[in-house]
């Protein structure tokens, strides 16, 4: 693994054991009225529950609920942003690549002519260099002739 995969997955690590003590701290501060919220209602599905009257085993779910949030939050969310930003860039690259390929088909009966009057302007070119002496080579002359 790479060093910035070691990191990522280090500040990971450090991060949810973070969350857990976050959780673990207003789990026990709202079992011993340490926060002002303690004597606060919750309700669900129409039952309400006092959180200063959840016992110890309600106290860890509660901690595991909101560890399971921030992990969810963790993960799942900047997971799915980067799958939205990878679809949104490979839809790009495939418009891109047709729009090219249509301007290529388009383009294809002044590629045949192009190509030739390029191909005889450098060789016309290479025919005056030749003529004037300048392509290169010893001149016929033998390596240390006087």
């Amino acid at each position: 693994m790479k060093t910035l995969g070691k990191f990522a997955l280090a500040m990971l690590g450090i991060g949810l054991v973070l969350a857990l003590l976050a959780a673990a701290a207003g789990g026990w501060a709202l079992m011993n009225d340490g926060l002002p919220g303690a004597s606060a209602l919750v309700e669900i599905d129409g039952e309400r529950i006092a959180i200063a009257e959840l016992g110890v085993g309600g106290a860890l779910l509660a901690v595991a609920g909101v560890t399971l949030a921030l992990l969810v939050v963790a993960v799942v969310v900047p997971s799915a942003l980067l799958l939205a930003f990878g679809m949104v860039a490979l839809a790009l690259v495939v418009t891109f690549g047709a729009l090219l390929g249509v301007a290529v088909l388009l383009l294809a009966p002044l590629l045949l002519p192009a190509g030739l009057a390029w191909w005889l302007w450098r060789r016309s070119r290479r025919g005056e260099a030749a003529a004037a002496g300048t392509g290169g080579g010893t001149g016929g002359g033998t390596i240390g002739a006087q």
